[in-house]
């Protein structure tokens, strides 16, 4: 008896089809223009456009920034940030929000400065610690000291620097004011690295602090978690925003 191919190759289009994703390009250029000239292009489902699928492309200025891919929401692939050169700054692997395999972090003239790799879970020149932080403890308190593994902030010292002089404005009131001075935002980190809140411990002055709170959330930063007795811990982190005015 021969069998007839037809009506399987046509279950097979079939299965094909409701697999893929149907997406629209999405060409989006809002945004408050006082902070820069921002321009995203990405993929979104066409079912619904809340949902990213496909190449994301975030441009700044009409520079490239950041490049990456997302997966019914959620980051994929290869993610990169670059300078306003176009140089890359960072390179960062992800399987559907999982961080995974080689990051790499560059130096200012594109040489590698140093890399963690979540699949052997190993540096290549490790970096060092700026920055106060306190941890979780198995009680629930917050422990200012050292746990048995610092929290790793993911980035190079010239990826955030570039970001900062791309990003920070001056608050025109706190220009009024004379106001100056260094805000410390406190991130507080979770069990798998990633940013859940963002506050500011003391005002010094309240156009500084949301500035800072701003540039900071824009960034996104993420990290590897603490650790403490051989569990990972949640973390509160200090980064600092300087805020100086230049004498005439």
């Amino acid at each position: 008896m021969k069998l007839s191919l037809t009506p399987l190759l046509i279950l097979l289009f079939i299965a094909i089809k409701s697999l893929a994703q149907e997406t629209k390009e999405v060409n989006d250029e809002s945004g408050d223009r006082y902070y820069g000239i921002v321009n995203l292009k990405y993929d979104a489902l066409i079912d619904n456009p809340t949902i990213k699928h496909g190449p994301y492309k975030y441009y700044f200025n009409y520079n490239l920034a950041t490049s990456g891919f997302y997966k019914l929401g959620k980051k994929d692939s290869v993610w990169q940030r670059f300078s306003t050169k176009g140089l890359v700054l960072s390179s960062k692997m992800y399987a559907e929000n999982k961080k995974t395999g080689a990051w790499i972090f560059y130096k200012n003239d594109g040489t590698p400065d140093w890399q963690y790799d979540f699949n052997t879970d190993s540096f290549v020149n490790k970096p060092q610690n700026a920055f106060d932080y306190s941890y979780q403890s198995s009680n629930g308190e917050w422990q200012i000291g050292k746990a048995d593994r610092d929290p790793v902030w993911l980035r190079s010292t010239y990826e955030w620097q570039s970001f900062l002089n791309r990003t920070l404005r001056y608050p025109q009131k706190a220009i009024d004011k004379n106001k100056m001075g260094k805000v410390f935002v406190e991130v507080t980190v979770d069990e798998n690295g990633d940013a859940i809140d963002y506050t500011i411990p003391e005002s010094i002055f309240p156009a500084l602090d949301e500035e800072a709170l701003r540039v900071v959330k824009l960034f996104q930063p993420e990290f590897l978690p603490a650790e403490k007795d051989g569990k990972k811990v949640k973390s509160k982190v200090q980064v600092v925003i300087q805020f100086r005015l230049e004498r005439g």
